[in-house]
């Protein structure tokens, strides 16, 4: 098991929030523009990094503790069996919050090899709203890399991994391009990512 503490020493290290003007934090980045194609004006990206990227990307069905059902995002990383996502996409961004009651994880969403495992919570970090699940069963999709923000500029396309607007849009997953419009810093250090639009609800804890 992952322990909370290595789980915020290796998050804290790695990501930051994407705060947007709704106020969905996607909280995750993978960098993976730099595996993109570029075609004159067009940025897409490389066929099998999207194909890996969607399948290591889940939707989360969570029965809160207050019998409510929520819909979220969540992505495959670090290592097997691990699922990132948002605190508060499983009701626990408020201290004084509950677990939820059950997770249900889809993999492959309205794909002929769709399926749903159960997950359990392990730790998070308020701070960041972040949290860390462990899916159930077997031959679960591989783990996506952590990128860095250290080589992120302004205008820099990246791509929106997730489940936007939950059964409203349908099971299938959505990729949405957008692109890096500020990196808001305080005394040099970077503490918010700023992207250009991309992210609705649903979105929240899928990967950039």
């Amino acid at each position: 098991m992952l322990s909370l503490h290595s789980f915020q020493s290796l998050v804290s290290s790695s990501v930051r929030k994407f705060p947007f003007s709704l106020g969905i934090a996607v909280g995750l980045l993978l960098i993976i523009g730099s595996e993109a194609v570029v075609h004159a004006d067009d940025v897409q990206l490389n066929p099998q990094l999207l194909n890996q990227a969607k399948h290591a990307t889940v939707q989360l069905r969570v029965k809160l503790a207050d019998d409510s059902f929520v819909e979220g995002s969540g992505w495959f990383a670090f290592q097997p069996g691990l699922i990132i996502t948002n605190a508060h996409v499983l009701g626990m961004f408020d201290a004084d919050s509950r677990q939820p009651q059950s997770i249900e994880v889809v993999i492959d969403s309205a794909e002929k090899n769709s399926r749903t495992v159960k997950a359990k919570y392990l730790g998070l970090d308020r701070t960041c709203d972040l949290a860390v699940l462990r899916a159930e069963g077997d031959d679960l999709p591989e783990p996506l890399p952590l990128g860095t923000t250290s080589e992120l500029t302004e205008t820099q396309s990246v791509f929106i991994f997730g489940f936007p607007f939950g059964k409203k849009l349908g099971k299938n997953i959505t990729v949405s391009k957008s692109s890096v419009s500020s990196l808001r810093k305080a005394n040099g250090t970077l503490k918010q990512i700023q992207v250009n639009g991309g992210m609705h609800p649903g979105n929240s804890g899928g990967p950039v």
